[in-house]
Formats: C-alpha cells, structure tokens, sequence
C-alpha cells in the first residue's frame, strides 16, 4: 500500500482536518471525500502475452509513414511487462454552464451537469513513454497483495495528483458541456473516490540503423499506446515535392481566378482557341459554382500542410503522445495556432497576387512578394504542427467510467 502523509488538509480539496481526521478514515466537511490513511492500490492483470506485444508491434512496423525495411531490419532489445502507477480520482459534478453557440447571432445556451466523472494521472515517471493517464479502466483487477512483478515508484504525491484531478475534472466537465463560448459557470465538484491504479504496459524497445527505439502496448487492451520509429529520407523529399506541387496548383487556380475577376475579356478564339476553352471553363467555376475553385485551393492548401509538417519532422515518426517527431493522429488546433493559420493565409495570397501582378505587368517587386509569401507560407505550415502536446490536451477525463471492483 502506498501511505497517504499526515496532511492537516483535504488532499482533495484543500479544507482543513480536524486533528482527529487525520488518523482514521473519515469525511471532510467541505467536500465529503472519503479520507483514507492508504490509498490500496487497484492492479490490473495483464490479458496480452509477449508474443501478442511483439506482433502488435510489428504491425506498426508496416506503416507507410515509417522506414520501408523497418519490419525486416529492426532488433528486437527487449520486451519487458512493466506495471505503472497513476492516480484515479471520481468525483460527481453537478451546477450550470452558461454561455453561448459563439455564433454572431450569440445564441444562448445553459446546460445543467449532473453525472459522475473520473480521472487518471500518472503517478510516476512515465513522459518519456508518453503515457500520462490510463485510457481503459476496464478489466480484470487483483488485490495489490497478489502481485509478484515489480512495480514502478510512485513520485507523484497524493495531495499533488489528486489536486490536478480536480483541475482536469473541472475542465472536463465544462468540455462535455459543449458550451463553445462559456461566459459564467457553477460548477461544484463532490470527490467520490481517489486511489492507486497499477495498470501493465508491454514496453519493446528495439534498435534500427544504429538507433533505439521503442513501442508500448496496453497490457489489457492490446492496443498500441505509444511508440518512436525511424522515416526515410526518401519519403520526406517526395512529400516536400508533393507539398510544392499542391501549393502551385493552389497559387495558379487563384491567379486564374483574379484573372477572371479583373479582367474578364476573352481571348480571340482565332488567336488562341486553348486560352478561349480554359478561360470559359473557369468563368464556369468562378461565376456559376463559385465555391469549386475555393474547395481546390483548400484541398491544395490541406495537402500541402500536412505534407511540409512531414517533409520536417519526419526523421522519426512518433505514436501516442510521445513528444517530438510527426505523428498522422489528427488533433483539434488549439485557439493559439490562429496567428499560424493567418499566417498561411497571408502567405498564400502575397503568392497570387504577387503572380497576378507579374504577370501583367513584369514587376519584380511582385516576384519578390511572391518569394516572401512562400517562405512565410511554409514556415507556418510547418510551424502549424506541434511535435509537443499542451496540459490540456493531456486531461482525459471520462463521464461515469467505474473501475471494475477488485476480484
């Protein structure tokens, strides 16, 4: 058992404990959390064998993204079972979230909470896996007497992991809400239960090309977690070629449209029947379906994006939330990339507009904002994707997920 210290507060939230709290279970009078002297831990069995870890792994060897030789050149290191601790914390959420649809007609909404929630963190040191909470909390559980494996240290504190608990649980709770722009909130949080979770993780740490690496599959579930692997060179040349080539389809269905837009006048058919066939076509998509010529250039600009991000960082090819290296799991950009977006945005018009001047009137000054767009254009794109991960997107929080009791 891991022993809670002798705190003179709540390690839930915070309130005072009389002295005689402090050396017995009991409830704390501001939030009626159960305060236990130890904290029992709760140890999943593992379901996935060795050679069930390996064949995982080796699934994820024959990704595209990663080096083509991966599954054939690649050596196995080890392949270890390692019990981790994180803390567990369910608490019930109940109150209002008000805000509104952030919409320009500001519609209103008022949502009521009233569910249970729960929450895991880890307890050690586990980032350099990227492991940071536990996304299943169903299996099989034994009593922590019964463990003969040996289990990682717990550095976290009790009082420090549970608090995180309630910061994650608050920000869950106004998450599910799905309140887009919240203006005032009462939300009250009831801790339930707080305790140890053991959970076990196949750790296959193998080495390619002179360099380690290593995979981490779910004990219980099978699923890979987390993991580094090596790219190829080969692959980010062609992404970047690939990545100018949509960029340049982009730019030039935007010059064509401006073209269209500033000066409408068709060609003489007898001069050049080609130029006359195009220009039509295009009028056809600017005036009559306006919306084509836009849903080319965001697909041109999508493309181009993900595949600059990969022509940077995709020397290693990381899963999970392992920092570092490209990843293909899409994330919701966070609010703090819009400069980024504009960025791209901006970029991308100084390249058609600076084409659509030079063009017509062979200034270089537009070949030289045309240059500037694209290197700004480029930098954002590849800025645009973040090898690192924030807090927030490392708050799991699950709505009524119970822990399995102990067999």
């Amino acid at each position: 058992m891991t022993a809670l210290p002798d705190a003179t507060s709540c390690p839930y939230c915070g309130g005072p404990l009389p002295p005689e709290e402090r050396q017995a279970p009991s409830l704390c009078d501001a939030c009626l959390a159960k305060i236990e002297r130890e904290a029992r831990p709760v140890l999943f069995t593992s379901r996935i064998t060795r050679d069930q870890a390996l064949d995982i792994v080796q699934t994820w060897w024959e990704d595209p993204l990663v080096a083509g030789d991966l599954a054939t050149k690649a050596q196995t290191i080890e392949c270890r079972l390692n019990y981790l601790p994180f803390w567990k914390l369910t608490a019930h959420v109940a109150g209002h979230v008000t805000g509104d649809d952030n919409s320009e007609d500001k519609v209103p909404m008022d949502v009521a909470l009233d569910n249970d929630f729960v929450w895991t963190g880890a307890a050690g040191d586990t980032g350099g896996l990227g492991i940071y909470y536990l996304r299943n909390l169903i299996g099989e559980t034994v009593s922590s007497d019964a463990c003969t494996a040996r289990v990682a240290e717990t550095t976290v504190p009790p009082a420090e992991g549970f608090a995180e608990g309630l910061r994650a649980l608050r920000y869950g709770a106004l998450r599910y809400s799905g309140v887009p722009h919240v203006t005032a909130d009462e939300v009250r949080l009831r801790p339930l239960e707080g305790g140890l979770v053991v959970y076990p993780f196949w750790i296959v740490r193998y080495a390619y090309a002179g360099r380690n690496y290593f995979a981490t599959v779910d004990g219980v579930t099978g699923d890979l977690v987390s993991g580094r692997a090596p790219g190829t060179i080969f692959r980010r040349a062609f992404a970047f070629v690939k990545a100018m080539a949509a960029t340049v389809l982009a730019v030039l269905v935007g010059i064509l449209c401006l073209e269209l837009l500033f000066n409408p006048d068709i060609p003489d058919p007898e001069g050049s029947l080609a130029i006359c066939v195009i220009y039509i076509i295009f009028a056809i998509f600017v005036f009559s379906f306006g919306i084509i010529p836009l849903l080319i250039i965001f697909i041109c600009v999508q493309i181009a994006r993900d595949d600059f991000a990969f022509s940077r960082y995709g020397a290693e090819i990381t899963y999970g939330e392992v920092n570092g290296g490209y990843r293909s799991s899409s994330k919701h950009l966070p609010s703090e990339n819009t400069v980024k977006i504009a960025a791209i945005i901006l970029g991308f018009c100084s390249m058609v507009i600076g084409g659509f001047v030079l063009y017509h009137w062979g200034k270089w000054q537009a070949l030289v904002a045309a240059v500037a767009g694209l290197v700004a254009y480029i930098i954002a794109c590849i800025s645009l994707h973040n090898p690192t991960w924030g807090t927030a997107s490392r708050r799991w929080v699950h709505e009524d997920y119970p822990v399995e009791e102990e067999a």
